[in-house]
């Protein structure tokens, strides 16, 4: 599911998706809560309603907020300098772990 919110980020716009995956999530999490208070334990069609209504909830969050937090955060800050951010992390991070004997 992400890999079509990343194309949708580009088709619809991020504020429009954003808007779509709010309602979205919304509207499940808000049945999810009606329909737990309302039905019983023993109740297998609606455990299985449940069910079904927290992976939508899910395929519109990977499909609307997850995508869109990794395409700002790429867009954040120009290339040279994630560039250089990526490799003083690597510097560090290869400095800092314990080394193998051997």
């Amino acid at each position: 599911m992400t890999v079509p919110g990343m194309w949708a980020i580009e088709k619809l716009g991020r504020r429009r998706l954003l808007l779509i995956g709010a309602a979205g999530m919304l509207i499940c999490e808000y049945l999810v809560a009606i329909i737990g208070i309302t039905i019983s334990t023993t109740n297998i069609a609606g455990q299985k309603v449940l069910i079904a209504l927290v992976c939508i909830y899910i395929a519109f969050f990977a499909s609307t907020w997850g995508p869109i937090a990794w395409v700002v955060t790429g867009e954040i800050y120009p290339l040279n300098i994630c560039v250089e951010l990526a490799l003083e992390l690597w510097y560090r991070l290869r400095h800092s772990l314990p080394r193998q004997p051997g």
